[in-house]
Parts: C-alpha cells; structure tokens; sequence
C-alpha cells in the first residue's frame, strides 16, 4: 500500500477511536519511513524490515509516551503503526516478530511500482479522508490547525 492508503485507514481508526488524528496519521507512516530509506541505501533486504514489527511498534509507542506523557497521543501513534500492519497484511510479507524469529526476508531490488491496486488503495484512502474531513469537527479543527503551523512556518522562515 502506498502513504494515501495508510493515512486513510489511520484517519478512520482515528476518528472510530477518538484518538489524536495527527499523532495516527504519523504511526501510520512511521513504518515505511523507517525502512523504505534503509532499502534505497543498502541496508535492508527489502522495503519490510525492522520498522514493519511489533517490535518497532512498541519502541515508538514507548518513546512517544516517555516524550510526550499522554496517553492519548502515544496510543494514536500506536493505533496508527498497527493500521499500516493491517494494510499491509493484505498484499505482501511482513517480519511482524523480528528479530525474535527467524525471517527468510525475500530481496528485492529497489524501485516503485505503481499498479491499478496500489492506486485504488490511494484513492479509497483519499476518500475516506475527505468523507471523515466533512463529518468530524475534530478531524477538521486538527487538519487547519495543521495548516496553520505549516503555513506560519513557512512565511516566518522564507519571506
């Protein structure tokens, strides 16, 4: 699944939960942030390795509650971790007990390929934001709070 998909189901499991939305979305993301780059440099097997496990799951669980001391945010961030899991159950391998068990990692060489499902899973994600972006005040509140932040950001540090 590529990132639309994964924000998407995290944004659902978000607003079913009542869970922080951007705390999710970046669980949701965290994963493939780990170790699509440990691919494209060498260091891992395949685009699935030490970041797609329970393992790493719970790391970030536990360093986002240490950081942030709320309960809230570090269980949106795990809520999120385990939606990329569940999307990705769907289509491929996944190392979910590394390095606890033995993995035969299939190798891969690196690259994108983007198929009618990968973009059929992007545009369901797309949807589903929008649909919950238009019926929860919550979601929408975080979305421009966001927005805000990014768009403050930017006039203060390049005008």
């Amino acid at each position: 699944m590529y990132f639309l998909a994964h924000m998407g189901l995290a944004v659902l499991a978000m607003s079913i939960l009542s869970l922080t939305f951007t705390y999710g979305i970046f669980g949701s993301l965290l994963a493939d942030l780990i170790d699509k780059p440990l691919h494209f440099l060498g260091f891992a097997p395949s685009g699935r390795f030490i970041g797609h496990t329970l393992f790493a799951s719970l790391v970030a669980f536990s360093f986002t509650y240490f950081a942030t001391k709320d309960r809230k945010k570090s269980a949106a961030l795990f809520v999120g971790y385990l939606s990329h899991f569940l999307a990705d159950l769907c289509h491929s391998f996944l190392p979910l007990f590394y390095p606890f068990i033995s993995y035969r990692f299939p190798v891969y060489p690196f690259g994108l390929r983007y198929t009618l499902f990968f973009f059929l899973t992007d545009l369901a994600g797309i949807l589903i934001m929008v649909f919950i972006y238009f019926r929860n005040e919550r979601f929408r509140a975080e979305v421009k709070g966001l927005m805000r932040r990014i768009s403050g950001y930017f006039l203060v540090h390049f005008l």
